[in-house]
């Protein structure tokens, strides 16, 4: 009687083989078989709802089955209780390890909890008990879209869609690949046959909003998340991504709520705890997000995501708590690199060289082609002066598994060894080469000349009082040695801020541009000193900051313009200055890069832009007695500089730290070249050095 039901569910004959189950069921209600059979029916109209509750009665009165396990964790998945359905999967394999569905439902959902390394277990054990079986494709094209080749998704989807071209889900899943390889148009196509396919497509729609989110039309992706949620409105990635739209479209508040949303609804889903930390954070929810954290990683101690934010937040409680975070986050996933590298870059930075270089070599060993792990044993060969060991390490690094700024210090590197090898001309190509892998250097504004400017002469130097607040400004040319000497105050307990070259920087007059206007008015209108003097006050207070003997202003560079302000503003003000040989500053810049992150492959173009620069710090004519000039000799004998800096600064005497080199990077590697070191390249930078003689 049974087997004459299936047989109308299996020709589409829906409603006639309800009804027979269900009376069926009323006559045998222990039936486990024709519980399940109705849940797969259920299913199929979906009723989620009913067919997980007829599921659990099969497995209540025959929890031996794994087609029931099976079945449960497949309507767990389609709920979205990836961790539960995991665990159905599972429970399947253990009483049928091959069997085939739970195998490939198992894979998907550790792909989707982002547990790469059980997917690809899983789906080798699955490949073994059937290597052709048509289920494979799909997870398999998951799996290499979860792994970034999207090049190799896109053919296993398009393989998959040979077979079963009406299928929505592979049309979406094919889209994101496309989207992810930046074939947009390829991309919106796949999503509109999903969505033909399937009007009413969630995760279609979604993955449609994130689309329109990656090329930055925030507006027409909260539309399509919106849409998504007319359906669901529970769905936890449509309720992430209207706060992702929300957000880039400023409405954090909202947004905030939207992820709380999502969390709630899926709790257990990768990503969502670190936005909703996240935004927690930058609402000024400090306590919240710190509670949240705890709870999501003793929940799921292996998230990536959540261990970047673990990470992000450790920060701000100084490198003890940094390093503290960084060795738990190995410890709960020893497989996963990322930990590794920046545990290795942290030991670095710290002096902890052999440190770095153990974790390196760990790392290679089980991927030899680890970029970070290359660099980290190019660095150390430098600091021994191994240099042929440094070529070889670069050799072996493949262009392609790394970002631009890795391929510069690739470039960096190569160049260091070429130049301390004596191969100039190599030396030279290499830098140029790492110059233009930096993206968004700011490219060199053309100063005005000094003749063209009509400024008012600057004030006479006052003592420092009440009404006369004295900053202290750090200046310098690019390559002139600014970081080693702000290396060398804060290493003296001197506070030295460096937030103009931050990614948000402190907003006053100086960082938006507007001290050009303000200076030119100050002839006609004295007042706009002032309004100079408060608004940069103000932004000072704005991080926790007064003017102090201890506290050092850095500015990324100041024109005579700038200058001229800042002495009718502060006439109290005192000034560190860098200087060096301008043909040195040229050489500095192209090879180790400066703070200042200006654009830099052109040596003709800065050796102009710094020749400029020179005639207006020259012009300014800084006070004597308020001015500290530090040249390149002084910054090679920090000993015999850190007591005349002190004294200047009017701090009492402190000792410098062992060790300390101040012409060095944290990593260990040069962060500024010796004097003179422009004699090497007289022959390659001979146009640009004469510019900066003539």
């Amino acid at each position: 009687m049974l087997e004459d039901i299936l047989k109308l569910h299996q020709t589409g004959e829906l409603d006639a083989a309800e009804t027979a189950y269900r009376q069926w069921l009323a006559d045998h209600p222990d039936d486990p078989e024709a519980s399940h059979l109705l849940a797969l029916l259920r299913r199929q109209r979906g009723d989620l709802g009913q067919a997980l509750e007829l599921t659990r009665q099969a497995l209540e009165h025959s929890p031996d089955q794994a087609p029931y396990h099976n079945t449960l964790g497949n309507l767990l998945l389609q709920q979205g209780q990836w961790r539960s359905a995991r665990q159905a999967f599972q429970a399947a394999m253990r009483l049928d390890p091959n069997h085939m569905g739970s195998l490939v439902g198992a894979a998907q959902a550790a792909l989707i909890e982002g547990d790469l390394g059980a997917a690809r277990e899983t789906l080798a054990k699955a490949e073994r008990v059937s290597p052709d079986h048509r289920w494979l494709r799909l997870p398999q094209a998951n799996l290499a879209q979860a792994l970034g080749d999207h090049d190799k998704a896109v053919r296993l989807y398009l393989a998959a869609l040979e077979e079963n071209s009406n299928d929505a889900t592979i049309h979406m899943s094919l889209a994101r690949s496309f989207g992810a390889l930046g074939r947009t148009t390829f991309a919106e196509q796949a999503l509109d046959n999903a969505l033909k396919l399937k009007p009413d497509y969630v995760m279609a729609r979604v993955a449609l909003g994130q689309l329109r989110l990656k090329d930055g039309r925030f507006a027409d992706a909260l539309t399509e998340f919106e849409r998504a949620l007319e359906h669901d409105s529970d769905h936890a990635p449509a309720l992430a991504g209207r706060g992702d739209a929300r957000r880039r479209l400023g409405d954090t508040a909202r947004a905030l709520e939207d992820y709380r949303q999502a969390h709630a609804a899926a709790p257990d889903a990768p990503g969502l705890a670190a936005i909703l930390i996240q935004t927690l954070l930058i609402t000024g929810n400090e306590a919240e997000a710190r509670q949240q954290l705890a709870d999501s990683l003793a929940a799921l101690p292996r998230d990536v995501a959540l261990r970047q934010v673990q990470v992000t937040v450790a920060a701000r409680d100084g490198e003890d708590a940094l390093l503290s975070a960084l060795e738990d986050w190995r410890a709960a996933d020893p497989g996963n690199p990322e930990a590794r590298e920046r545990l290795a870059a942290l030991h670095e930075s710290r002096g902890r060289f052999d440190e770095a270089v153990a974790l390196a070599r760990d790392t290679l060993k089980n991927n030899s082609r680890s970029g970070f792990a290359r660099l980290v044993l190019a660095r150390s060969a430098l600091r021994a002066g191994n240099f042929d060991e440094v070529q070889e390490q670069i050799n072996l690094l493949p262009e392609n598994v790394l970002p631009a700024q890795g391929r510069a210090q690739r470039a960096l590197l190569r160049g260091l060894a070429r130049d301390a090898l004596g191969d100039h001309d190599g030396a030279l190509e290499a830098w140029l080469a790492g110059r233009k892998q930096l993206a968004g250097a700011a490219p060199l504004v053309p100063m005005p000349q000094v003749a063209q400017l009509q400024l008012p002469p600057a004030p006479e130097p006052s003592t420092e009082s009440a009404e006369a607040p004295a900053p202290v400004f750090l200046i310098g040319l690019p390559g002139a040695g600014t970081e080693s000497l702000a290396t060398l105050a804060s290493a003296l307990g001197v506070r030295v801020l460096a937030d103009r070259f931050s990614q948000q920087p402190r907003v006053d007059a100086i960082t938006s541009g507007e001290y050009g206007a303000m200076v030119k008015s100050l002839a006609e209108d004295p007042n706009q000193a002032s309004l100079f003097r408060d608004r940069y006050l103000a932004a000072l207070a704005g991080v926790g900051e007064l003017p102090r003997p201890d506290l050092v202003d850095w500015l990324p560079f100041a024109d005579l313009r700038l200058l001229t302000l800042l002495r009718h503003a502060f006439p109290a003000a005192r000034y560190l200055v860098a200087e060096r040989d301008l043909r040195d500053c040229l050489i500095n810049w192209l090879s180790v890069g400066t703070a200042q992150h200006l654009a830099s492959d052109d040596p003709k173009a800065a050796a102009q832009w710094l020749l400029r620069a020179n005639q207006h710090l020259d012009s300014a004519k800084l006070p004597e007695e308020h001015t500290f000039k530090v040249s390149a000799d002084d910054l090679a004998a920090p000993q015999t500089l850190a007591p005349r800096l002190l004294q200047f600064l009017g701090l009492p005497e402190r000792p410098l730290p062992a060790g300390l080199d101040i012409v060095r990077s944290r990593e260990g590697f040069p962060a500024i070249l010796p004097a003179n070191h422009w004699q090497r390249y007289q022959a390659q930078l001979a146009e640009p050095f004469s510019l900066m003689t003539d």
